[in-house]
């Protein structure tokens, strides 16, 4: 069920995965989409607000993950903007939000690195063929994708070993 609610805008977090990491997330600290939310930010009400209410999932641990509206949620926090409105999904997950940022990337293509990232994060809720479907990649690309995460994964694993020792 989904429902419209007004939402503090300091309660919208992006998911994070085992390591820290933001799931789905533009590399907002690079001069390309700087611009992008600055020019965003011009086109929004008054208040501060989109005209398009953002879409959220309701996190266990209170407030919400954006599932649809990150560079909207930067351009109101670069405005001040302290509420806003969004369409919260109660029966969606973290994986619905992954598999919504792919869809969602013909707005403003992500640049490869950050493209990249997202189809990693993909990998740990499916196959090859799953992955594929979502990131619109073929099956080979996938599954060089999937071994490149577990090679990263194996190494962050290997490195909080020696943070031990030490």
């Amino acid at each position: 069920m989904k429902t419209l609610e007004r939402v503090r805008v300091d309660d919208l977090h992006t998911p994070r995965d085992g390591f820290g990491n933001d799931f789905p997330s533009r590399d907002f600290e690079a001069e390309v989409n700087q611009e992008y939310v600055r020019q965003l930010a011009k086109s929004f009400r008054a208040n501060g607000e989109p005209d398009v209410a953002l879409s959220l999932v309701r996190r266990e641990e209170g407030g919400y993950y954006v599932a649809d509206g990150q560079s909207r949620l930067c351009a109101m926090r670069l405005l001040s903007t302290e509420e806003c409105w969004g369409v919260v999904d109660e029966d969606a997950t973290v994986q619905d939000v992954i598999e919504t940022i792919m869809r969602t990337n013909a707005k403003k293509k992500y640049e490869p690195p950050e493209e990249s990232r997202v189809v990693q994060q993909l990998a740990a809720f499916g196959d090859d063929a799953y992955v594929s479907e979502v990131a619109s990649i073929d099956v080979d690309k996938a599954r060089r994708v999937r071994k490149a995460r577990e090679i990263h994964q194996n190494h962050q694993r290997c490195e909080g070993l020696h943070s031990y020792d030490q």
